[in-house]
């Protein structure tokens, strides 16, 4: 649906036994319309939030999956780019 219709967007939450979900996910939808998901008080939300952050995904897809597509969504202000794309994977 994410990919048919530009207002659906996607989270997470829920799943901690597809160990390559993220990216999947961001290989399957327009990562504009994924966001982080903890499915909190249920699960503890470092297990998603390590999810992305280890994800074998870009730096910009991180902190689009992380932060912007949220802000954009709920209208949250853009946080400063050093902070939000200072996170590098190797």
């Amino acid at each position: 649906m994410a990919n048919e219709y530009p207002n659906v967007y996607m989270d997470f939450s829920g799943d901690v036994f597809n160990f390559e979900l993220i990216e999947r996910l961001a290989n399957a939808i327009p990562d504009d319309r994924l966001m982080f998901g903890s499915d909190y008080p249920w699960l503890d939300p470092r297990a998603n939030l390590s999810r992305v952050l280890l994800g074998n995904i870009s730096v910009e897809q991180k902190a689009r999956i992380l932060h912007d597509n949220a802000a954009a969504v709920y209208s949250i202000p853009q946080a400063p780019k050093n902070v939000t794309r200072s996170v590098k994977h190797e």
